[in-house]
């Protein structure tokens, strides 16, 4: 019996075969198969530019990375606020203007910033203004890292601050953390 996922899964390119369901890191082979087609169909050969793909591939991972690392804090963020309660100050994302994937988490005046100042570069960073009491004019906190997109062998795309490799999960249980215990009241 057909399902309606299966039936939405049907398309007439593969004479109304099951068509499999494409994952983000089998994306590749889709595009192999485009481009050919386009071979086919142009009668041209597409020379692999090295340095075009690689700058294609840093911009895709870049925007895929980036946005996990939204949707991860996301979800940190409705847990914290819904087991912190209605009556006191949650946490808030904003997107930033000016950029497609660029955000910030906002709390009592402490801003965690999560931006892409370029292509394989991620900076995450804590931003406040410090009381003029405590400064002889009032000037920016700033203090985080910089995420840096390498890939490796076989092209193998993984993030690392300073020459190490991260994980993601850790990173952002590292900078929440540290941004509630800081935007604290």
């Amino acid at each position: 019996m057909e399902t309606e996922k299966t039936r939405l899964n049907r398309t007439p390119s593969t004479g109304g075969k099951r068509s499999p369901i494409i994952h983000t890191h089998e994306q590749w082979v889709v595009e192999l198969a485009h481009n050919e087609k386009a071979m086919l169909l142009d009668d041209t050969i597409h020379i692999k530019d090295e340095a075009t793909f690689i700058e294609n591939e840093k911009q895709k991972q870049t925007e895929y990375f980036i946005m996990t690392l939204r949707a991860k804090c996301v979800r940190l963020i409705e847990i914290f606020n819904q087991h912190k309660g209605p009556d006191t100050n949650g946490i808030k994302m904003f997107k930033i203007a000016g950029s497609e994937f660029d955000f910030m988490l906002f709390r009592n005046t402490l801003k965690l910033v999560v931006m892409t100042p370029k292509t394989g570069l991620i900076d995450v960073y804590f931003s406040s203004y410090i009381e003029a009491s405590k400064a002889t004019e009032s000037q920016p906190y700033v203090s985080g890292e910089r995420l840096e997109l390498v890939l490796g062998l076989f092209d193998e795309p993984y993030w690392q601050v300073k020459d190490q490799r991260i994980n993601s999960d850790f990173m952002l249980r590292k900078f929440i953390s540290d941004f509630i215990l800081m935007s604290c009241r």
